[in-house]
């Protein structure tokens, strides 16, 4: 595999786009509004690509071929050159690529190191139906930056920095005795997509905040003409159920989910 520079990502993003199934943070890298590394099969006219985030969001696509995927197996099972702890490696299959995350695992002896999932994508259509909102949820400002990071520690998780995360992420803020609760916020944003990620506090679960907060956010993102995505494990019950209460759709069936440990 060949490493891309990041003068060469415009050009990637654009065969991305075309992709059956479009991630916010694989498109964040590729439009350079997050770090990470995009490896290729070849130094002039490369039909595949792997992309990696920082965070360790990963994705195949484009003409796959074999001598590609034996580089990419040996880079992420043998010489374990990543640098974040783990990847988690989205399924291509659904898009009518050659790559299954199964043909991985399959491979003694490395299937120790990894872990399959199941995965499923939501679009939203619609903002849901709200009466009067009788929390205090606010956006993230420069003033309350400091306490949402002491609570959740994501202004940096998936952003480069807090200014970006101030900028882009479209974060909404749940607060309880002057105090965040719970946050919805953008992981990533990209070709128009935000990537849910919402977190709430242990003592206040099971209390409606993360509904409310989420209703903010989807609100946030349609004032900006940002269609909101919600991707979640299939066997998370709980949030499962609330992309749906929210009137979020499957766009398709689950797909696979691989977790490779460093």
């Amino acid at each position: 595999m060949i490493s891309l520079h990041k003068q060469q990502y415009s050009k990637v993003f654009s065969l991305y786009k075309e992709n059956g199934y479009f991630f916010p943070l694989i498109g964040a890298v590729l439009e350079g509004k997050q770090n990470g590394v995009v490896y290729c099969d070849k130094e002039h006219d490369a039909n595949a690509f792997y992309v990696e985030h920082r965070f360790g969001f990963a994705q195949v696509f484009g003409a796959i071929t074999d001598a590609f995927m034996c580089e990419l197996f040996k880079y992420l099972f043998e010489e374990k050159k990543f640098l974040p702890q783990k990847i988690r490696l989205y399924d291509s299959c659904f898009s009518g690529e050659s790559v299954d995350v199964t043909s991985f695992i399959e491979r003694e002896p490395f299937i120790s190191s990894a872990t399959l999932s199941y995965r499923q994508r939501f679009f939203s259509t619609s903002l849901p139906l709200v009466g009067k909102n009788k929390f205090d949820i606010q956006p993230a400002t420069l003033e309350n930056m400091k306490d949402i990071e002491k609570c959740f520690s994501v202004t940096t998780r998936f952003w480069s920095n807090e200014e970006d995360f101030l900028r882009f992420a479209n974060a909404m803020v749940l607060f309880e005795n002057d105090k965040p609760a719970s946050i919805c916020y953008a992981a990533a944003v990209s070709n128009n997509f935000a990537e849910i990620d919402i977190m709430t506090l242990a003592e206040y679960q099971h209390q409606g905040y993360a509904k409310a907060v989420a209703i903010s956010f989807m609100q946030a993102c349609h004032d900006k003409k940002i269609s909101p995505l919600w991707d979640c494990f299939t066997n998370n019950a709980g949030s499962m159920h609330l992309c749906k209460s929210l009137g979020f759709q499957a766009k398709s069936e689950p797909y696979q989910f691989l977790t490779i440990n460093k």
